[in-house]
């Protein structure tokens, strides 16, 4: 995606990922090899279809730790594997979020930010101070 204003471009990936293990750590492997060019910013978000701590389950499969090591692994591996240190840790959306009454208030007062930078920058702003709203 390209904004001619800022003339910056950023990659954008989405995916909902298959629940068998052997699957996601094929799908690592593709994410790890597109991350290694690290030519642009790339947001990735979606459903893994695995989590990090136990705490998180809700539902479906049993939690194993094996699978949060491969998962924590990957993430890792992704921000090793640049020359760009990360500058915001993964963000995961709640959707319990939206069924408080100011929800809409929340996003809304927080997504504005009070400086001027690349897009990448500024949405990665964004999503750290509306993070800190919906968890306080």
């Amino acid at each position: 995606m390209k904004f001619s204003k800022y003339n910056k471009s950023f990659l954008i990936s989405t995916m909902y990922a298959r629940c068998n293990t052997l699957d996601r750590l094929e799908l690592w492997e593709e994410l790890e090899n597109i991350g290694e060019g690290g030519i642009v910013p790339w947001i990735i978000g979606g459903d893994f279809n695995v989590i990090l701590n136990e705490e998180e389950k809700l539902g479906g499969l049993s939690f194993t730790q094996n699978e949060a090591i491969d998962f924590a692994l990957f993430i890792n591996n992704c921000w090793t594997g640049s020359d760009a240190e990360p500058v915001i840790k993964p963000f995961r959306f709640l959707n319990f979020w939206t069924k408080h009454h100011q929800f809409k208030e929340i996003i809304s007062q927080n997504w504005n930010v009070d400086f001027v930078d690349n897009l990448f920058t500024i949405f990665q702003a964004k999503l750290k101070k509306v993070k800190k709203a919906l968890t306080i």
